[in-house]
């Protein structure tokens, strides 16, 4: 789990997992869990469907979760989520969240699962907490110096 604010650097630190793990021949699958939450809210009347998506999600040795509970997804992609990192408790799987995982309890309607699923992560794994400042506004990563991060990037002026 890479839990920090904006800008420490969590997803870039999950996607360079990933591409050492493409790199070491292990295939990687990386998702935002906003897309991943529509996608099984889609597929919440066909379960068929739903069953053979989350078995393309277990297959590969690495999964990557980002922005992990940065919005609001329904009970039932919850319970999705649920389901998937419980069938993916013997593989790979790296979370990015801005948000502690005691906040996790607020979220899941069902402290249980939200106790199983910070167990199924926390007994297995590993937490790194990331600090510092908003690496997209530091002057000697951007080289356009500060700016202020409030602003989408692409209304910017440089």
């Amino acid at each position: 789990m890479l839990i920090g604010v904006t800008g420490t650097g969590k997803s870039f630190l999950a996607q360079a997992l990933g591409v050492s793990a493409c790199r070491q021949q292990f295939p990687s699958r990386s998702l935002r869990l906003a897309d991943l939450a529509d996608d099984f809210d889609a597929l919440a009347h066909h379960p068929m469907a739903r069953k053979e998506f989350m078995a393309e999600l277990v297959r590969p040795p690495l999964l990557i979760l980002d922005d992990f509970l940065a919005t609001t997804i329904s009970d039932h992609a919850l319970m999705q989520v649920f389901n998937l990192l419980a069938a993916r408790e013997n593989s790979s799987t790296v979370i990015a969240s801005q948000h502690q995982p005691e906040y996790w309890y607020s979220v899941f309607a069902d402290s249980a699962v939200a106790d199983a699923v910070l167990s199924r992560l926390a007994n297995n794994g590993l937490l790194l907490r990331l600090k510092g400042e908003d690496m997209r506004t530091r002057e000697e990563l951007t080289g356009h110096g500060k700016v202020n991060s409030t602003i989408p990037r692409h209304l910017r002026v440089r």
